[in-house]
């Protein structure tokens, strides 16, 4: 593994997120531009975004992935993306998933984000004060704990492109299968969570798999 791999895996899992300068590359973000309206072809451009990030970065934190969500406009103030785990009872080193984003404009794109802000609980107050900003820049990918707190710059950046990804058995937020197309590669449908069990959510987790679970009288 490279230095460089294994730092923004650390930053993950310490900080809540990582930055990876240009590591989409200009032809790349042509085609993501192009579809700006969001048909359903942007599943297989997420799905090639994924598989071309360096080393898979996220799957060495998480593991295995599905798409839970995606979209190209964002939610204005401090907020969180997921945040059905933070009342759950869930450990804080339990990671439900992430959140990508990349911009195709020329001039960066500016977010605000609480290091370690995962660990808070669901209703805290960002510690604003704490908040580091961060540029997005043409190529560059930010990836950010689904529950770490964060703010986008004012105006709104229109021309981000961003989806999620979560544990196989999570349930997802959209319904993506009805989107992908009939001849998708099974590789890919594995990933937009085709032949996965029945979704499941964070409190089965804790009741039926996980080690602090009450154990059988």
């Amino acid at each position: 593994m490279s230095s460089s791999a294994a730092l923004s895996m650390q930053e993950l899992a310490t900080k809540g997120w990582t930055l990876l300068a240009g590591s989409v590359s200009s032809r790349f973000g042509e085609y993501l531009a192009s579809y700006a309206n969001w048909p359903a072809r942007q599943l297989k451009l997420t799905r090639q975004l994924f598989d071309g990030l360096p080393m898979r970065i996220s799957q060495g934190v998480i593991g295995e992935s599905i798409v839970s969500a995606f979209g190209s406009s964002v939610r204005g103030g401090w907020h969180r993306g997921r945040t059905d785990t933070l009342e759950s009872g869930a450990p804080p080193s339990f990671l439900p998933g992430f959140d990508f984003f990349t911009s195709t404009a020329v001039e960066p794109v500016r977010v605000s984000v609480i290091n370690g802000g995962g660990r808070l609980a669901r209703h805290d107050a960002p510690p604003i004060a704490a908040g580091q900003t961060v540029e997005l820049g043409r190529g560059d990918l930010l990836i950010a704990d689904c529950r770490t707190p964060r703010c986008w710059s004012e105006p709104l950046p229109r021309s981000l492109f961003w989806f999620s990804t979560v544990r196989p058995w999570m349930t997802q937020e959209m319904d993506i299968l009805s989107l992908v197309e009939h001849d998708t590669p099974p590789r890919a449908l594995a990933f937009f969570g085709a032949a996965q069990r029945p979704p499941g959510d964070v409190l089965e987790w804790l009741t039926a798999s996980h080690r602090k679970r009450e154990a059988p009288a």
